[in-house]
């Protein structure tokens, strides 16, 4: 009995393992089961080897796969993330069908939420009626005229930053960039989500900037959980998406400035505030029945979910792509003084103030900006799900529930599109040069319906740093890093440089 114990269980083994082998081998067979060219998958991490081992960007690793498949004339190819299959789509027409014309069937993110997760049901992750409520809800709160109201709380925060460019001026010390710009926008959006005065600018080790590495640092075994297992499955389970510091930090500060609001009365005018209105306020005219109020009311779990979904979508990618604007801006001489003398023009045109009016005024700073989001799109493939069996042509289905990426580094450095793409040029985005290209090249804030809701204010911040920056410092490079390309951080998902960027900062 023995002997058959122990001859039978290696045999066992191997069955299984065999099993194991033969499932993998035809979950990876899924595309070309449907007629859809695919890639050579790994056994083990499917095709997302190199990013899940840190050996290559995103950005990277989507541009390739990009244009190997435009060079083919594909319509789009599949991937694998382990055996979950993911298409993914490289025909400008079908990206922009798929973000536009045809959202009812790709409306959702793609992103885990569930509701005891509590820091999830945000605008970015949910799906269906819910995100239709808060899309609704949340529309007024990012108005222009919302935005002019928080603009103090940019200026303030600006005016910080440049105080410390001018100590590093004043000492001829070097500056990183990179984190500079992190610790002007952790303060700002600090502010203006949930009315904290942190002051990282002053305090880099302050336990928001530790929280904010925390959030970007990359978690892949926790993705690919979410694409295996439902969502309801996971959430019962008490499945959190983020690190237990991030809830520990986040839950007990934004629920006690509510409550302080609740009970003091104490108002000011930021984002928390307003979403807080909407757990009453309906931003309505028409009469409604008391069960469609409060459906249409924001629960407290809801509230303080998309105040921490503000914080956490703007500070990373405001702060990356002031960043790369500077970097540009210090490569390019000629530009970065062509963009001085528009900001010294338009100050003296008004009085020598810098207002939300006269940043809107500036062409070629708006030219610049863009540009720096077509080089370096802070979102390297945007998240989609297919929430409905698609036809994509006459030969291929994609199924419900299907994972999409679409590849906007690879739209993005398309030389069909941009001539030249690797040189920042910001004449990309005259009038003349945009009518030339199709709809759909551009995309830094998605399209469509869940086109992204906060730009305006994610604009406003880069740019105002830009002029502050700009108007009063001459930016150069490094010696020892000019003439080399930045190299991005490896297995994020945002877009951001891999080192410190430093420069050397000359007052005007």
């Amino acid at each position: 009995m023995e002997f058959t114990v122990l001859t039978s269980f290696p045999m066992f083994l191997l069955l299984v393992l065999g099993l194991v082998f033969l499932y993998i081998k035809r979950a990876q067979n899924y595309w070309k089961r449907k007629g859809v060219s695919q890639l050579k998958p790994n056994l083990i991490f499917g095709d997302l080897k190199s990013i899940t081992t840190g050996a290559e960007s995103q950005s990277d690793f989507y541009t390739k796969i990009y244009f190997d498949a435009k060079s083919q004339g594909l319509k789009g190819i599949g991937i694998y993330a382990g055996c979950i299959p993911v298409y993914i789509p490289i025909n400008v027409e079908l990206v922009k069908r798929m973000l536009v014309k045809d959202f009812s069937s790709f409306h959702g993110s793609g992103l885990y939420y569930h509701e005891t997760d509590s820091l999830s049901v945000n605008i970015f992750s949910v799906e269906g009626d819910q995100w239709k409520k808060q899309r609704t809800k949340m529309t007024p709160i990012f108005t222009s005229g919302k935005l002019k109201q928080m603009f103090e709380i940019i200026k303030d925060k600006g005016e910080k930053m440049i105080q410390i460019v001018q100590e590093h001026a004043e000492l001829d010390q070097l500056i990183d960039i990179k984190d500079l710009a992190a610790r002007y926008t952790t303060d700002t959006i600090a502010d203006v989500a949930f009315g904290l005065d942190c002051n990282t600018l002053r305090h880099p080790q302050h336990k928001l900037r530790e929280i904010g590495r925390s959030l970007m640092t990359p978690k892949p075994w926790k993705r690919t959980l979410e694409m295996i297992f439902p969502f309801d499955f996971l959430g019962k389970l008490g499945y959190r998406s983020l690190s237990s510091d991030v809830y520990d930090y986040f839950l007990p500060m934004i629920k006690s400035a509510i409550d302080y609001r609740e009970k003091s009365g104490f108002h000011r005018v930021d984002f928390l505030q307003l979403l807080m209105q909407l757990k009453g306020s309906l931003y309505s005219d028409t009469p409604k029945s008391k069960s469609d109020q409060k459906s249409s009311r924001f629960s407290e779990t809801e509230v303080v979910s998309n105040a921490f979904a503000i914080y956490a979508a703007g500070f990373e990618t405001s702060s990356s792509t002031t960043c790369f604007a500077i970097y540009e801006l210090a490569s390019n001489p000629d530009i970065q003084e062509k963009l001085r003398k528009e900001i010294l023009d338009s100050l003296n045109k008004h009085n020598q103030q810098i207002t939300y009016e006269s940043i809107s005024e500036m062409e070629y700073l708006d030219k610049v900006f863009k540009e720096t989001l077509r080089k370096y799109p802070i979102v390297t493939a945007l998240p989609r799900a297919c929430t409905k069996d698609y036809n994509i042509d006459n030969t291929v289905t994609l199924n419900k529930g299907t994972q999409l990426m679409i590849p906007l580094t690879g739209l993005h450095w398309d030389p069909e599109f941009y001539p030249n793409p690797e040189q920042f040029n910001p004449e990309n985005f005259s009038p003349e040069k945009i009518a030339s290209r199709p709809e759909g090249t551009y995309l830094p804030f998605g399209d469509g319906p869940r086109f992204c809701l906060g730009m305006r204010f994610g604009v406003l911040q880069s740019k105002f740093a830009l002029v502050l920056l700009i108007k009063d410092f001459r930016f150069t490079l490094e010696e020892s890093s000019k003439g080399k390309p930045l190299e991005f951080a490896r297995g994020m998902f945002l877009t951001s440089p891999k080192d410190p960027v430093m420069m050397k900062a000359t007052k005007i």
